[in-house]
């Protein structure tokens, strides 16, 4: 008894000690750097990230085995980066993990995607996203960066041979649609642009379920916010087009009510598609139509400012409304009668506007308030038709 006692302790012993040698044994790794910025700009920055991951694996007790894997793919002919050229790479049998780093340089920053690969399970083990910036801190920002793999590498190797990938983690994020060259903010950072109408969001691990604001903006145009669900761990969502921002209208009109004519006019908007600055010219001429009669002609000049109401630039109805000022100045050609000049207020002539692919069709009750003062015509009263009503203007303009 005295020596079977013996026995089974020795075993026991053996048998932990081969536990923790195991446990002790350094994980064999390999570092893969992926540069998606086109041209040469991405070398140096790559360069730093093989120095500072070497050293991570150093601090971590992790081998390094075989020469670290450089690829330079250029942004738009990446596809799926997260994994599949990561497991598409050959690495040495042993390899226990692929450290990668995927970076893509922005105008003042530098975007880099840290992922942990199993490559004989062929599975993710956990990711992180960072940004540093770029220029003479580079050296620092890179080290922020890097460490940032802190909390994963911590995980992988103290529960090294019980580390399963995380459950109910969102694995990719496909976002489709939009104009091209839109650029994307997904849960406040910044992704990426729209290209081929596809943008692939970095692996960042979000929970099946989750909701993620989302916002897209491209110069000249109107920035949009969405929210994005996450109802599986591989999602496909839409995310809109955005509207052009316009800063310019210009369009020609008719008055009904007022002798036969045109007008032309002008918009500057001050805050796109929504509050602008209005010039218009309109010319009536009531045409000679007997021996001894004289043509005779008016024109209106007239500023007002204008404001959309309720509905979004991007509604297919919009109405607004303006005040402003002007002046009607009528002459009877070939008499020795003096000209007419009548000043009046446009008092909130409200606008309704039919809009489609950039074009606006619109009619505009004419709120006006002639004055009486100086050498007049129409004396102090509203402008007004035969009928007792505002003279109405029907139009089309053109935005850009």
């Amino acid at each position: 008894m005295k020596y079977r006692g013996l026995a089974v302790g020795l075993l026991l012993f053996f048998v932990m000690t081969g536990v923790a040698v195991a446990q002790s044994t350094p994980a064999q790794a390999v570092i893969y750097v992926q540069d998606l910025t086109p041209g040469d700009l991405g070398n140096r920055i790559r360069d730093i990230l093989v120095t500072r991951i070497a050293d991570k694996f150093e601090a971590f007790n992790l081998r390094a085995i075989g020469d670290p894997i450089l690829v330079d793919t250029p942004e738009a002919e990446s596809a799926d980066f997260r994994v599949q050229p990561l497991l598409a790479q050959k690495v040495p049998a042993a390899t226990d993990l692929v450290v990668a780093a995927i970076f893509r340089i922005q105008s003042s920053a530098v975007d880099i995607q840290f992922i942990l690969v199993d490559p004989k399970q062929k599975n993710v083990l956990g990711g992180v996203l960072s940004r540093a910036r770029t220029g003479l801190t580079v050296f620092t920002s890179v080290d922020a960066a890097v460490n940032d793999l802190d909390p994963v590498l911590t995980q992988y190797v103290t529960n090294r041979y019980q580390y399963q990938p995380p459950q109910g983690v969102v694995e990719t994020i496909t976002l489709e649609g939009g104009r091209e060259g839109e650029e994307v903010f997904f849960a406040g950072r910044d992704v990426g642009k729209v290209s081929g109408g596809v943008l692939k969001v970095p692996y960042t691990p979000f929970p099946v379920g989750s909701k993620v604001r989302v916002e897209i903006r491209k110069p000249g145009y109107h920035p949009e916010e969405t929210v994005v669900e996450l109802p599986s761990t591989q999602v496909k969502a839409p995310i809109p087009a955005l509207q052009r921002a316009n800063r310019f209208t210009a369009g020609v009109d008719w008055t009904f009510g007022q002798a036969l004519g045109f007008g032309v006019v002008g918009r500057f908007y001050g805050v796109p598609d929504w509050t602008y600055l209005e010039l218009a010219a309109y010319r009536d001429l009531v045409p000679q139509t007997h021996v001894g009669f004289h043509d005779l002609r008016h024109y209106d000049f007239g500023v007002t400012a204008g404001q959309y109401l309720f509905l979004s630039y991007s509604s297919l109805v919009r109405v607004t409304v303006s005040l402003g000022a002007g002046v009607i100045y009528t002459s009877l050609e070939g008499t020795t009668t003096p000209d007419f000049v009548d000043l009046y207020l446009n008092l909130l002539s409200p606008t309704v506007e039919l809009r489609f692919a950039g074009w606006q069709l619109f009619v505009q009750p004419q709120m006006k308030f002639a004055l009486g003062v100086g050498d007049n015509l129409l004396g102090r009263t509203w402008v007004t038709t035969s009928l007792g009503i505002p003279p109405v203007t029907i139009g089309v303009l053109r935005s850009w």
